[in-house]
């Protein structure tokens, strides 16, 4: 941080301010926005493929910051406001994936029925019920394992462009990887889940 600029822990205490001070918490906002959105972004960006889900876990991530500001867990020393926001991104991201592969269809169709025979031949996608278990397993491990698997396995990328998303080199993204893939086969063993 550099000198002249405020600590995370005031421009939190800017944001829990109560009262009238809406310019306070609007510039303590603004700050945390201006500090931390890239990261976030590009967080979001490495965990979804959809452009307008890394949009929607963006802002929802940051309306946690507006709506409830008095649960961010201050702890003095210890805080850290990007880890924070980082795991509120990170839940952001789950639960958006969750909802893209539930096999339920954006509501768009449901809302507005008459523009759903733009393209009558899309034929609704059969969910396969081993993804879910594939996603719960994925869940329980850790991101440093977790995101090489979801790169490589599901999303189908090249280790190349996986190692670069995840900024390290191919040879610690092959070694995740392959941790990361002996972890979830015992897990799913332990746990006599078959995919």
């Amino acid at each position: 941080m550099m000198s002249g600029e405020r600590s995370d822990l005031d421009l939190v205490s800017d944001l829990k301010t109560q009262g009238d001070d809406n310019k306070k918490r609007n510039a303590a906002f603004d700050e945390i926005y201006k500090r931390y959105g890239g990261d976030i972004r590009r967080y979001c960006r490495s965990r979804l493929n959809n452009t307008s889900y890394v949009d929607d876990a963006v802002q929802d991530t940051f309306i946690v910051l507006i709506r409830s500001p008095e649960k961010i867990p201050v702890d003095g020393e210890r805080f850290n406001l990007k880890t924070y926001l980082l795991k509120c991104a990170q839940n952001m991201c789950r639960n958006l994936q969750r909802h893209a592969n539930s096999g339920f269809r954006d509501n768009h169709e449901q809302l507005f029925p008459e523009n759903a025979t733009l393209n009558p031949e899309r034929e609704p996608e059969e969910k396969d019920p081993r993804i879910d278990i594939l996603r719960e397993e994925l869940d329980d491990l850790s991101d440093k394992l977790r995101r090489p698997l979801e790169l490589h396995l599901i999303d189908k990328k090249e280790i190349k462009t996986c190692a670069e998303m995840l900024g390290i080199s191919e040879k610690e993204f092959r070694t995740r990887l392959r941790l990361g893939k002996s972890r979830l086969k015992t897990s799913m063993n332990q746990g006599r889940k078959s995919v």
